[in-house]
């Protein structure tokens, strides 16, 4: 009996999802539907930790089927994700790509730019799982190409400064990521449209003087008498510093 080969499943789960046109499908899914094509994935396509790629096997099938993928429990219930710290576990994934993590921070082509990607899911389905240690290893990655974004486009400008917010952006990224496709292309979608409803940064000192006064920006606070809080004189005018 001839061995399938892993370009004949992809052929072969296309065919079928072209056959039984469903509007979102999964590994059970694949399953039932196609027991023989299910067992050689499990078989045959898996991760440096043991896993099964299933990135793989989607980003091989059709564009209009990748929207498809329906991985099962995709989108986790983080009060209930029980979370890790496994440094081993991210080694082992990273381990390929130890020699080229430079294209973090430069991407030389257009290859450096797609394995950028291919990384950035690997630690992404690890930190999906629970490892702490492969979301912030993620992050410290992803800081260094958000950080070019924003002096290159205008649309992110807003990001500049917002570190605190940045960070949970990235993390609901991280664990909202579904289907197979550009997770760097995700996360920049969802920057650019985030950044819509943020403020401009801008730098202030409260040593610096108020054009045409003596006054420095600490002169003009004072202490609410209700609330204890630290809070601009309300009589005064709002003036930016840089």
């Amino acid at each position: 009996m001839k061995r399938m080969t892993f370009k004949e499943a992809t052929r072969s789960l296309n065919r079928l999802l072209k056959k039984e046109k469903p509007n979102k499908f999964s590994s059970s899914w694949i399953l039932y539907r196609n027991p023989g094509i299910y067992r050689f994935i499990v078989k045959n396509v898996r991760v440096e930790t043991g896993r099964i790629d299933w990135n793989k096997i989607v980003s091989s099938l059709e564009k209009r089927y990748q929207k498809r993928w329906f991985p099962i429990h995709y989108k986790p219930n983080l009060k209930l994700l029980k979370f890790y710290r496994d440094s081993k576990e991210v080694k082992i994934t990273l381990k390929p790509y130890k020699l080229k993590l430079y294209i973090f921070a430069v991407a030389m082509d257009e290859g450096d730019q797609l394995l950028r990607n291919t990384i950035s899911i690997a630690l992404v389905r690890i930190a999906q799982k629970g490892n702490k240690r492969a979301e912030e290893k993620l992050i410290f990655f992803l800081d260094q190409i958000i950080q070019i974004w924003v002096e290159k486009y205008f649309c992110l400008y807003r990001w500049a400064g917002q570190r605190e917010e940045l960070d949970k952006k990235i993390r609901h990224c991280i664990y909202h990521y579904r289907f197979t496709g550009s997770f760097l292309g995700y996360l920049f979608k969802t920057l650019e449209y985030s950044a819509r409803a943020l403020r401009s940064f801008q730098a202030y000192s409260l040593d610096s003087y108020i054009p045409g006064t003596t006054m420095t920006m600490n002169d003009t606070l004072t202490k609410d008498p209700e609330t204890g809080q630290i809070v601009r004189g309300t009589q005064l005018r709002s003036f930016d510093f840089h």
